[in-house]
């Protein structure tokens, strides 16, 4: 009998049986990595093929990727059946070298712009299916569900927190703080004025990450933490608009201090890793005083790679166009929805710069 060569998992992880009650069909499986919804295997068919297979926590994940068989850029299903009290998915394996073990694997390596630029067009290709024809919203778009294969296709993974907007509340947001989008960290204010939108301003905030190696909010905790958010929101992007500022709800207006007709943050930050990161950031930026922190940081950069100031500016624009911060600050100010200039993910991708694959450069 020829010996199974998993590739994911170690030689030491056992080897479990998943079979689909209907079927009989047996799956030889590995574990090789834990998710927040339920745990991934590397799996044999019978006809001796590798899926991957994830044994959920949630129903409706199965349901939903059913619906996205035939959308680019998503490992696409096969099956699903119910074992041990969870949900097993079968899906694609997509290839061992994913961003995450790129750079494991590769010390000193990095993406190019370019390669950066093509992740953010094929991720917005497949939002704008998903928003505009399915009606549902990803939820939970951070690095480590962007999975960057080395023949440059990107895939967005994880849909266990995936809703239909109508039926998400904004305290149900499963993401890292860090990711969340202005509408979402102070729902207090905003109530439930959110759309589609929130899952680009994760991808945003997805790829500056990746691109600088620096998070744009450092916080993962929500609770009590709005008073370091405002204060990075700021750093980053600088002071909000005065009718945004008067939209809040009072115990958020509360933070800021009035003075004349402008306003500033009145109380200092209480995270310790937030200001740690504060005056790092500060550090950083200094020499360019002109630019939004965010901006300068991304210039950065590219001067550590060795790229230039016009190649950072591809970036740049990409980052405006998903952040577009001016516009969701009338999110709060704008009630009526239909009103609304909405940041789509169609119109992010027609105003996208020209994309050429680069190559993989040492720093």
């Amino acid at each position: 009998m020829a010996v199974v060569s998993f590739s994911r998992a170690s030689k030491e992880t056992p080897i479990i049986n998943i079979t689909n009650p209907e079927s009989n069909r047996i799956y030889s499986a590995k574990k090789f990595a834990d998710g927040c919804n339920g745990d991934i295997y590397e799996a044999l068919t019978p006809e001796g093929e590798f899926v991957a297979i994830k044994l959920s926590r949630i129903k409706e994940e199965a349901e939903i990727l059913q619906t996205l068989k035939e959308v680019p850029h998503i490992p696409q299903y096969r099956e699903h059946f119910s074992f041990n009290g969870r949900t097993a998915i079968v899906m694609e394996l997509l290839p061992k070298d994913t961003f995450d073990t790129f750079f494991d694997a590769h010390t000193g390596m990095h993406f190019s712009i370019d390669h950066l630029m093509q992740m953010a067009s094929q991720v917005l290709a497949t939002l704008q299916i998903l928003h505009s024809e399915k009606h549902l919203v990803h939820r939970d778009i951070k690095p480590e569900n962007l999975f960057f294969i080395e023949n440059s296709n990107t895939y967005l993974g994880d849909f266990g927190s995936c809703r239909k907007l109508e039926e998400m509340k904004p305290m149900e947001f499963l993401s890292p703080f860090r990711y969340l989008s202005p509408e979402l960290a102070l729902y207090e204010s905003y109530g439930e004025r959110f759309d589609e939108s929130v899952d680009l301003w994760a991808l945003g905030t997805s790829l500056f990450e990746l691109y600088t190696r620096n998070p744009l909010f450092v916080s993962n905790n929500h609770q009590g933490l709005i008073n370091d958010y405002l204060h990075l929101l700021v750093l980053n992007f600088g002071m909000p608009s005065t009718l945004f500022i008067e939209s809040l709800s009072m115990s958020q207006r509360a933070l800021f201090k009035k003075t004349g007709n402008s306003y500033s943050l009145k109380n200092p930050m209480i995270n310790p890793e937030c200001l740690r990161y504060s005056d790092a950031m500060k550090e950083l930026v200094a020499p360019n005083p002109r630019k939004p922190v965010w901006e300068a940081i991304v210039v950065k950069a590219a001067e550590i790679k060795g790229e230039t100031e016009a190649q950072a500016e591809k970036v740049i624009t990409v980052l405006r166009e998903l952040f577009n911060y001016k516009r969701r600050q009338s999110y709060l100010i704008i009630h009526d929805f239909n009103k609304r200039e909405k940041i789509t993910a169609a119109g992010c991708l027609q105003r996208l710069p020209t994309v050429t694959i680069g190559e993989i450069k040492e720093n």
